[in-house]
């Protein structure tokens, strides 16, 4: 800010910006040596990000041939809520933590969380009350064009979410199928027109909405397969994303102590390699 100029509408330039002075302790062989390390670690974390894409589209492919390009018309035509729960559990007077971890609607989007938020609950927001479990599908019920939606994998035992989202817990049918059933391209733009025709002041989605959705029912045996097939997957992308957030987390503690000398790191010309 103290850089800026102007008086309306204060700008940083490109000008100013070449004009500022910085102080380092550091020489250049030493600043490639912290560049080595922390490239290492942002290619690491990339190459998880890729991997957990891959992964992600081989189900949603996978779903979209078995279920959709490969679908037969004797198949029962059956609603979601006959086999899902909606909205389960959510927090009473018996619930046994007072510190938890907060996941609000902005922080999932695909699948992916940005963030979880540790909170005390008597401090925390009053939309931070519902519960879940393994392998919940949560949709956020505002928007849902922006595909704030994601499984609850392994979650912590005080995770709590936003009641902004609808929970869904698959009581009869595996969860991976209805996961991909309910976040395709289609569906969300299905589910985005019946919000835009609320009278909420944002375009949004009844839970019942979501338990309307009609599909064909697959046999039994080919919803097992793709449970087994997609599961595997899922498992990998779990291990993946807790591989990135301990490596997120050492890149960014690691950062400081690096350019304030408090760690060094030796330079070689390998390490460029």
């Amino acid at each position: 800010n103290q850089y800026a100029q102007g008086s309306s509408h204060p700008l940083l330039t490109q000008t100013l910006l070449n004009a500022i002075e910085v102080e380092t302790t550091l020489d250049g062989i030493e600043q490639k040596a912290i560049a080595s390390v922390l490239s290492s670690l942002d290619d690491k974390i990339n190459l998880l990000h890729r991997q957990n894409k891959t992964l992600e589209a081989m189900a949603e492919t996978l779903f979209r041939q078995w279920f959709v390009e490969e679908a037969q018309d004797d198949w029962e035509e059956v609603k979601v809520s006959h086999f899902v729960t909606l909205n389960k559990s959510s927090i009473t007077k018996k619930y046994g933590h007072q510190s938890i971890l907060y996941l609000d609607t902005s922080s999932l989007t695909k699948g992916y969380i940005s963030e979880l938020k540790p909170l005390i609950l008597s401090e925390a927001p009053s939309r931070a009350k519902r519960l879940v479990q393994h392998l919940d599908i949560l949709i956020s019920t505002v928007r849902p064009d922006q595909c704030h939606y994601g499984f609850c994998f392994k979650p912590e035992a005080n995770l709590v979410v936003s009641t902004g989202f609808c929970t869904i817990t698959c009581d009869t049918i595996t969860p991976y199928f209805v996961y991909y059933l309910l976040t395709s391209e289609d569906m969300t733009e299905y589910l985005h027109s019946i919000a835009e025709g609320s009278t909420s002041t944002y375009p949004s989605l009844k839970p019942e909405d979501i338990g309307n959705v009609s599909f064909a029912l697959p046999p039994k045996e080919k919803l097992n397969d793709y449970h087994n097939v997609v599961g595997a997957m899922w498992n990998k992308i779990n291990q993946n994303q807790k591989q990135i957030q301990t490596l997120e987390k050492l890149r960014d503690t690691l950062l400081p102590k690096l350019m304030s000398g408090e760690v060094r790191v030796k330079y070689t010309p390998e390490a460029e390699q």
